[in-house]
């Protein structure tokens, strides 16, 4: 025989299951570590790291302005 559970009794359990789920406490706490800023500076110029983000209403001509095209990038 299948017992049919009402979906408000399902939703408070699965509710109540995700607040103790998110409540935990890690295991052990963060520790912040000591950084050597021009150490990491060097370590990130040598890996020839960069970020380029071209977006918004600039994005969409995309190299032209005042109707001419723009070289050189």
């Amino acid at each position: 025989m299948l017992v049919q559970l009402p979906s408000k009794f399902l939703l408070t359990i699965g509710v109540l299951m995700s607040l103790v789920y998110c409540t935990r406490s890690s295991s052990k706490p963060i520790q912040a570590e000591h950084i050597n800023f021009a150490e990491a500076m060097s370590q990130w110029e040598n890996q020839k790291f960069s970020m380029f983000i071209h977006w918004g209403l600039y994005s969409i001509p995309a190299g032209v302005w005042n109707e001419q095209q723009i070289n050189g990038y």
